[in-house]
């Protein structure tokens, strides 16, 4: 439990700022954007990382299993901001937030086996 919870609030601190920085003019109060990390997160992260700590994919898998969730968090976020935002930025973003999620989280993965 406590490895998904340290993950999951790695995945927060690093996909927040890409969210706020992307689609934060849509924002009508400032948690917003904290608040849409969040909720994006909490519908994609728990199955995520309970399939990686149960499965032990290949590194294909988890690039495609990515894929698959940047584009599921972009579709929630394009439901969630609907008129707010063009849905091509908002899938833009959440493609942006979970590449360099994931790209920072195998460095932070690398550095830390050392």
């Amino acid at each position: 439990m406590m490895s998904w919870l340290v993950a999951f609030v790695w995945t927060l601190i690093l996909e927040y700022p890409v969210y706020a920085a992307g689609v934060g003019r849509a924002a009508r109060c400032w948690w917003e954007p904290l608040a849409w990390t969040l909720a994006v997160n909490v519908a994609t992260h728990p199955l995520f990382s309970w399939w990686v700590l149960s499965r032990a994919p290949h590194d294909d898998e988890v690039r495609i299993a990515e894929v698959a969730i940047a584009l599921a968090e972009g579709l929630l976020l394009a439901l969630i901001l609907r008129a707010r935002c063009p849905p091509p930025r908002v899938l833009l973003t959440a493609i942006v937030a979970n590449a360099g999620s994931y790209l920072v989280g195998g460095w932070l993965l690398a550095a830390l086996s050392r």
